[in-house]
């Protein structure tokens, strides 16, 4: 599964209440979006959750878990995990 959020830079750094919502998640593989200007956080799921637009710690995210297509584009975000982690259930 795979969790999109859009639009979460300021001046070439992560805006800190997206830094904030990495940081609150299991360290997991994470690549910088098609349009360079968001992330795709991937992670093992169990339990699908819900595919579509959720708010977590106030970031306004997109969930991608079942029937719904999404870019890989391989380009890993510096620092993140080398693998994918669970997502937390």
């Amino acid at each position: 599964m795979c969790v999109d959020v859009d639009h979460c830079f300021e001046a070439g750094r992560l805006s800190p209440a997206v830094a904030e919502l990495v940081a609150s998640l299991p360290a997991t593989w994470t690549e910088v979006s098609p349009s360079g200007t968001g992330l795709h956080l991937w992670f093992r799921a169990d339990v699908l959750p819900r595919s579509g637009v959720h708010e977590l710690r106030g970031v306004r995210v997109e969930v991608y878990a079942d029937q719904r297509y999404i870019t890989v584009t391989g380009r890993r975000w510096p620092g993140s995990a080398s693998r994918l982690a669970s997502w937390p259930t």
